[in-house]
């Protein structure tokens, strides 16, 4: 098959940090169906022990579903420094 993957980490500070991946893959046996994947993930420190993640990944894969798969969270980090 063929995959294309691109990835980002964007960094400001110490405070806020933004990562995210997309990938297309298909296979040569049916070039006109592609599989798309997109992760993304944003951390946000609130306080020196404390951080806040929130995650979105997409996908779409016809062979699934004809629509758009997504998923969501959110997370509450507590961070541990000597």
């Amino acid at each position: 098959g063929i995959e294309f993957v691109g990835e980002a980490i964007l960094t400001q500070d110490s405070v806020l940090q933004y990562s995210g991946r997309v990938a297309m893959f298909t296979t040569f046996a049916d070039l006109k169906s592609w599989t798309i994947r997109c992760d993304n993930e944003l951390r946000y420190r609130l306080w020196r022990f404390v951080g806040l993640t929130i995650q979105l990944q997409m996908i779409y894969d016809a062979t699934q579903s004809t629509r758009l798969q997504y998923k969501q969270g959110a997370m509450i980090s507590f961070f541990a420094e000597p």
